[in-house]
């Protein structure tokens, strides 16, 4: 198993698909060059990332001063975006993961399968690739995926306002849901100023098939009662 710097799964879930057609040794490289004392500037903007490293002396390349090489990575974008947001929207476990900015495990369809999904450039003199510098570009993608998860949406080419859009529609679309709460019992009535521990406060164990309700979602407060219960599933399941 690589030894990632990525903090979360779908960090970690990266660098390890970048593993399945990458050489693990030439990729392990780039763990030198991924921090700020290396990545001198960084961009991204869509779906391709620059950044400027700073490289060695190397006399054997007849490098005598210390260089800077502009390191590209493009994701190719995927054609079939909007069908894996049509499906996404479908899936009300997925939907609410993504409404707390969790990437779930069944849009693992974005990662990266081969080279042909990348293209790759660097102005080092090393032909090879990934060379330490994309190698290294490679890590600090895995890190900002720590920060922004739907930053992978955006490297393959998933405008991040059609996920929103789809968030929102879900959340406003006037359908009954299935709950797993007592019978004849409401979903309580809440408003936008709910407390952090009354967000939580669901019973920790949910309510057999034969109890449960249906609820409109245009109660009130229904909702937020709706990504309680979601949230607790993904707890309990530890998805």
């Amino acid at each position: 198993m690589m030894n990632s710097t990525a903090k979360t799964w779908w960090g970690e879930k990266f660098m390890h698909a970048l593993c399945s057609f990458i050489d693990k040794d030439r990729l392990t490289r780039g763990r030198a060059y991924r921090s700020s004392e290396r990545i001198m500037a960084y961009t991204q903007k869509d779906n391709k990332v620059v950044a400027k490293i700073k490289g060695n002396k190397n006399p054997y390349y007849g490098i005598y001063e210390t260089p800077y090489y502009k390191t590209e990575i493009t994701f190719v974008p995927l054609e079939n975006w909007e069908d894996i947001l049509d499906d996404t929207a479908k899936d009300l476990l997925v939907l609410a993961k993504l409404a707390t900015k969790e990437l779930p495990s069944s849009v693992a369809i974005l990662l990266p399968k081969s080279s042909q999904d990348m293209q790759t450039h660097c102005s080092c003199p090393d032909w090879e690739n990934p060379c330490k510098h994309i190698a290294g570009l490679y890590y600090r993608l895995a890190e900002e995926l720590d920060f922004d998860p739907f930053l992978l949406l955006k490297l393959r080419g998933i405008p991040p306002k059609e996920l929103e859009k789809r968030l929102q529609c879900f959340m406003n679309k006037p359908k009954s849901a299935v709950l797993p709460l007592e019978k004849k019992k409401h979903a309580p009535e809440m408003g936008t100023d709910i407390k952090l521990r009354d967000f939580w406060g669901l019973p920790h164990k949910l309510k057999e098939p034969e109890t449960m309700g249906i609820i409109p979602l245009s109660q009130p407060g229904t909702k937020l009662v709706i990504l309680q219960w979601v949230t607790k599933l993904l707890t309990n399941r530890h998805i």
